[in-house]
């Protein structure tokens, strides 16, 4: 059975954020394999919001970076876990494991004439995360193509994955008075994000 390890800090109770939701289903898929799951929070992480059949280890650290390059290596060792993976671009440096991380873009390092004085430093990490990791996951052919020409990895390290999708995500048809009271003609596309 292979144990598995993830990064759960973003299943926080009250907070959905897209990032939790992936944790959840790639948690919940790995669990229907047959895998055993331990998940890795902090103090703000919910019991409620990791799904069955994984374990919850909180992890208490002195900050953000502590937890990531001391407490979690720590803790992978003594679970021990055969792989952990990431949710984010970062991950711990030096791990008693393979690593493998997400990164479902490059937008934190400024895109399209959007650049800040943080972009060199982010940059330098997410090549070093990117170089460390065993293997990296994205979710687009175009975010693939971005990491292999801004990150310089090489193309077979990542894996192309769709978002993990839930199945409470299906298609519906809207309605003739909700179409009429938002406008939305035959075809329409939503966007739900925060760029």
């Amino acid at each position: 059975m292979i144990r598995l390890a993830i990064d759960a800090r973003e299943l926080r109770a009250g907070a959905r954020t897209g990032i939790g939701h992936y944790v959840r289903e790639v948690v919940r898929a790995a669990i229907a394999r047959g895998w055993h799951c331990t998940v890795y929070g902090d103090a703000r992480t919910a019991p409620a919001d990791v799904p069955a059949g994984a374990t919850l280890t909180r992890l208490m650290a002195l900050g953000t970076r502590w937890w990531d390059q001391v407490a979690l290596p720590r803790a992978l060792a003594r679970d021990g876990a055969q792989i952990f993976l990431s949710p984010y671009y970062k991950a711990p440096l030096v791990a008693p494991c393979p690593v493998v991380v997400t990164i479902h873009d490059l937008f934190f390092i400024g895109y399209g004439g959007r650049r800040s004085l943080r972009d060199p430093v982010l940059t330098a990490a997410a090549r070093l995360y990117a170089r460390r990791a065993r293997a990296i996951v994205t979710d687009s052919e175009h975010s693939r193509r971005a990491i292999v020409d801004r990150l310089g990895v090489e193309p077979a390290k990542i894996s192309v994955i769709g978002v993990a999708v839930g199945a409470e995500f299906v298609p519906t048809r809207l309605s003739d008075a909700a179409r009429a009271r938002y406008g939305v003609g035959a075809s329409y596309v939503l966007f739900v994000g925060n760029f």
